[in-house]
């Protein structure tokens, strides 16, 4: 049920007031703490990712959030964050909402379309310092449907399971095309019957073009 380009709903509160500080974005965004690192791309793009944090507080988009994870964790975790809920089902924005008023969390806004229509709205389009998703999907699908969102200088990190290398690897030309950078893949201290879970951390280094992401649906059935 998704819903129209115009449509978004939700609730935000006011966001705390924000820490002069630098926060460590992958290890808090990952599926669990970063424990290691299997493979880098180089210096660049981590320097890339620490540009582009004000003293505002750090701006979060949880794209596919579904129930809240992780993104009303992260809230809640990093009140001086700004987080962002998306998703494409009306009645999981309904509840998230209804969640974070009931918990009390003032720093999360909770927006009510499909990916697609989000990274091509001026108010979400490359206006985060961090993308987080814990979707099913490929690498080069999800990166599609992630970095539209996020800032030169920021990081979309993507929570994967035991061994993406391949998938990853795969999605190297998305990544170029979408202007993003491989950093690392990460172990995180998860575990699932296939093995030890990831987290693909990947920096922003260019603009993403105007045509990313396109329709919705497109990404899915026509992966970069």
């Amino acid at each position: 049920q998704a819903p129209s380009s115009g449509s978004s709903s939700g609730s935000s509160g006011s966001a705390s007031s924000a820490r002069r500080k630098r926060s460590q974005a992958p290890a808090a965004a990952g599926a669990g703490s970063s424990s290691s690192s299997s493979s880098s791309s180089g210096s660049s793009g981590t320097e890339a990712s620490s540009s582009g944090r004000g003293s505002e507080g750090i701006r979060v988009v949880d794209v596919g959030t579904g129930a809240g994870l992780p993104g009303m964790v992260l809230a809640i975790a990093r009140p001086e964050w700004k987080v962002t809920l998306l998703d494409s089902l009306r009645k999981r924005c309904d509840f998230l909402a209804q969640a974070a008023q009931q918990a009390g969390v003032t720093n999360v806004e909770v927006v009510w379309c499909r990916a697609e229509e989000g990274g091509q709205r001026p108010q979400l389009r490359q206006g985060f310092d961090l993308a987080v998703a814990r979707a099913v999907a490929e690498t080069r699908i999800l990166a599609e449907l992630c970095l539209p969102f996020v800032k030169v200088g920021g990081l979309w990190v993507a929570a994967k399971g035991a061994n993406p290398q391949a998938e990853v690897s795969a999605a190297g030309p998305a990544l170029k095309k979408l202007g993003g950078q491989l950093v690392s893949v990460d172990l995180v201290e998860s575990y699932a019957p296939e093995g030890q879970r990831t987290a693909v951390v990947v920096a922003k280094v260019e603009p993403t073009p105007v045509k990313f992401p396109r329709k919705p649906g497109t990404p899915g059935a026509q992966p970069l």
